[in-house]
């Protein structure tokens, strides 16, 4: 049985990335502007959320939720450029 190995947090770029798009995020709900985002960011900012909080909260190690969360907030973080 093949295991999945850790991911490897030391890419500071990544953890910018990651970092960036949660300050936006979090900008958009304590400024209430995400009532004329398209549902399509609205999704991809509750999946955002949800990956950041296995990973960072709950500690999940595993690379293949880190590998998610790392292109969800690529895909976040270009559709809140193109939205904004």
């Amino acid at each position: 049985m093949l295991k999945q190995k850790e991911y490897n947090s030391n890419n500071t770029a990544e953890h910018q990335q990651i970092e960036l798009v949660k300050e936006g995020v979090e900008n958009i709900k304590a400024n209430r502007d995400f009532f004329n985002l398209p549902l399509k960011t609205m999704e991809l900012m509750k999946r955002f959320n949800f990956l950041y909080w296995e990973v960072y909260k709950n500690h999940d190690r595993s690379s293949s939720t880190y590998n998610q969360l790392l292109t969800t907030a690529g895909l976040l973080e270009k559709d809140l450029v193109r939205v904004l």
